[in-house]
């Protein structure tokens, strides 16, 4: 058995990317033709990413609580909403009894496909225009999107194994949708859930490889909402571009800070929830900041005539309700990132007739996404336990806060006397050194240093050019604004600033004494896209006061060999990122073998006993048996497992579990350079050695059960034990019992029996 097969996850990646490609835009298109007719290809992906998120989550939740969620209802929605509507406007009738049978008439007619034809040829002109003058950065950005996608999905093609065990819980929410069930862990952000749910029923992509391919599709559409927001941000079309680039070439080069970059950056391979949200998390920025700068008042008549409404308020609230939806995490970042901006645009913002409405988009979006968990919570589902800690959060009722230890009282009676209180300068003086501590943390001695003291002098630039700008003639003004120098290009700079500052100030919260809101890791990935982005401000400044002496391909030239440097920089060794790692949980050929079981035996006709991970994997096609209750029952009297197959999975050299396992591959892609605490480079993994003595060693009875997968000792134990009781039933049954596949490492048995007469799995073994 070929357990590479390149082939299969190859086609199982492009299944992935192609559903949700269909899904997120394809199907938005369809349905919101109108909408989206003459938008913006920035407008287009934003509207995209935010509503679909929020429909989708919405429509799965509201099937969920009606208790009508099933593949069925699901394709019904989807599938039946576009063919209507796009057989409604190829016919363009109304819908009546004798209108409808002309329709399912002429739906075989040729006539029907050559319109199809000439509205897809319609349509893809369109777009094509709207391309056309960017066609060469965007080509650029695809490069990079594309790069990406296959540095963050090389170790799952490497492992084919989840990168983290967070997946494996989301894999058992993925699976509890596909059986109807929705918050089977208690009430919590599903978004990413159910988005999956609708790929996995209307393309039939399996779940599994959903939750192990996915993880890169978000990093990639992260960057892309990343350049979004920057090309907001900067004068020079090609800047945002070098800002990506450099965050996806040299992410986690900085050996200093290089725990933060290493963490963040491998769980942007994962499929996970937070790094779903990252994405609308820009562009929820992206939004507000256009809300502000471009918004018009309303000028409909009655009660919201005069308020500043629009299509970049529509987005912003969708954005909003997309994060909200997927975690809670960067919801809490979203809000200093809009703070930032809120902080810049303060007297807009707070303006009657764009304070209301900005209101109640946000409260609009809490509602959205809210009702749904409500409702759930109402029918008495119970709320998650990561819910309870945001409640406390604020509420202030943290769980390990408010006690005071007996020494803490003490201390606070005695100088309960001479209570000391810092002035106000020692108050400032703490908090610049709490700001410069904040840099270090989270970008390491290096790139905190330098941002810290790059940032006094962009904001003493900025505020000086910016008062130039208010007084400069009319007639050099006028030539500004005719190159696009106008105020909203410093306010650019400005704003990136303040957005930068105000997320350092959440990671500052516990230098002065308040409590932390948020982990480092959590927020490090979106810190490092802002760092990116500020030090390539200094190039955009200088490309743009170029523009006012060049002409335009001219300033396109040299604007694409700065970019031609910036990447000759970043791949030096030095600067070039390296490999990524996972936190390995199984064995390549474990993967490979139960793979193989699901699809060429029949369905829950077989039993796969192996360690809890290989549940997820054989969950909708067969039965699993914990290699943990096969131990212990079968050194019982009577034991059965009453399938026709039986497999065993049995590890010869024991993993050590959650080990960092660092990838490896050629060196255009990332180097090998890492070598943090335990950790592995593959293709060597850390494990240990099955055994006769070992598998006479008693197991600890005092630990939870998932402990004895956990540690190499107590796993080492298991798998001996279940290794010589193989060899023992071989030794019963030497003509039933078979090798399926087998290595240095790996190796799996089965036996077929009659399912009515199962044999007796309580044997004593003995050595062999």
């Amino acid at each position: 058995m070929d357990i590479v097969n390149t082939p299969y996850w190859v086609g199982q990646y492009i299944l992935v990317l192609l559903g949700y490609l269909l899904i997120a835009f394809a199907w938005p298109h369809v349905v919101f033709q109108e909408h989206l007719r003459q938008k913006s290809p920035i407008y287009r992906f934003a509207f995209c990413i935010s509503v679909q998120t929020v429909l989708i989550n919405t429509a799965v939740l509201g099937l969920g609580l009606l208790h009508i969620l099933n593949r069925w209802t699901v394709r019904a929605l989807f599938y039946g909403l576009p063919l209507a509507l796009v057989l409604w406007r190829l016919n363009r009738m109304k819908v009546d009894s004798t209108s409808f049978f002309h329709l399912v008439r002429i739906s075989t007619c040729k006539l029907l496909v050559y319109r199809g034809l000439r509205a897809l040829r319609t349509e893809l002109r369109k777009v094509w225009r709207a391309v056309r003058p960017h066609f060469v950065e965007y080509l650029l950005l695809g490069g990079v999107c594309l790069y990406f996608l296959l540095y963050l999905s090389w170790g799952s093609f490497q492992t084919t194994s989840y990168i983290f065990s967070d997946q494996y819980v989301h894999h058992s929410w993925l699976y509890s949708l596909t059986q109807g069930k929705i918050f089977s862990a208690g009430v919590y952000p599903e978004a990413m859930h159910c988005l999956l749910l609708v790929i996995h029923w209307l393309f039939g992509v399996p779940t599994y490889s959903l939750i192990l391919f996915f993880g890169s599709v978000e990093g990639a559409v992260f960057v892309i909402a990343a350049y979004c927001l920057f090309r907001e941000l900067f004068h020079n079309r090609y800047t945002p571009i070098a800002a990506v680039l450099l965050f996806v070439l040299c992410s986690n080069s900085d050996g200093q800070g290089v725990k933060h970059a290493l963490e963040g950056m491998s769980r942007l391979q994962a499929t996970l929830p937070l790094e779903f949200a990252l994405s609308t998390q820009m562009l929820c920025v992206l939004f507000l900041i256009r809300y502000l700068r471009y918004g018009r008042e309303y000028t409909g008549e009655g009660k919201l005539s005069g308020y500043v409404l629009g299509n970049d308020l529509l987005v912003f609230t969708m954005s909003l309700a997309a994060t909200i939806a997927a975690h809670f995490h960067p919801v809490i970042a979203t809000f200093f990132l809009c703070l930032g901006v809120a902080a810049a645009y303060c007297k807009r913002v707070f303006s009657r007739r764009r304070f209301l409405p900005l209101a109640a988009a946000a409260l609009s979006a809490l509602l959205i996404v809210g009702l749904p968990m409500a409702a759930a919570w109402a029918a008495g589902t119970p709320l998650n336990s990561s819910l309870y800690w945001s409640i406390g959060l604020i509420t202030g009722d943290e769980a390990d806060g408010g006690a005071e230890s007996d020494a803490d009282a003490a201390a606070a009676e005695e100088q309960e006397d001479e209570e000391y209180t810092p002035s106000l300068k020692e108050r400032l003086v703490y908090l610049v050194i709490s700001f410069r501590a904040a840099f270090w943390n989270m970008l390491g001695l290096r790139r905190g240093t330098y941002v810290y003291y790059l940032t006094g002098p962009l904001l003493l630039l900025y505020a000086v050019f910016r008062l130039l700008l208010r007084f400069l003639p009319a007639s050099p003004r006028a030539l500004l604004d005719r190159r696009g120098l106008d105020g909203c290009w410093l306010d650019g700079y400005g704003l990136l600033l303040a957005i930068l500052l105000s997320m350092f100030f959440l990671t500052t919260l516990p230098y002065l004494g308040l409590p932390s809101l948020t982990e480092n890791t959590r927020v490090f990935t979106t810190d490092l896209m802002l760092y990116f982005a500020l030090i390539t401000l200094p190039l955009d400044f200088l490309l743009s006061c170029l523009s006012l002496a060049l002409r335009g391909p001219l300033v396109h030239a040299a604007s694409l060999a700065c970019l031609v440097l910036i990447g000759s920089w970043a791949v030096r060794p030095e600067n070039y990122h390296g490999y990524l790692y996972t936190t390995l949980s199984r064995y390549r050929a474990d993967v490979a073998v139960a793979n193989d079981i699901v699809r060429n035996y029949p369905r829950f006709k077989y039993t796969i006993v192996s360690p809890t991970e290989g549940i997820y994997h054989v969950n909708p096609y067969g039965r699993h048996e914990e290699l943990l209750k096969f131990v212990k029952e079968s050194a019982q009297e009577r034991y059965f497992l009453p399938t026709d197959f039986v497999f065993i999975f049995i590890e010869k050299k024991p993993l050590y579990y959650a080990q960092n396992y660092f990838f490896s591959g050629p060196s255009w892609l990332a180097l090998e350079r890492y070598d943090i605490g335990i950790s592995s480079q593959s293709p060597a993994v850390i494990a240990g050695e099955i055994s006769w003595e070992t598998a006479q060693k008693a197991l600890p009875t005092n630990i939870a059960p998932f402990n004895l997968y956990k540690y190499l000792n107590n796993r080492s134990i298991l798998e001996s034990r279940g290794y010589y009781w193989c060899q023992a039933f071989s030794k019963l049954y030497p003509h039933e019992m078979h090798v399926y596949y087998e290595d240095d490492d790996f190796v799996c048995y089965y036996f077929q029996q009659e399912p009515h007469s199962p044999y007796n799995l309580a044997i004593d073994y003995e050595p062999t």
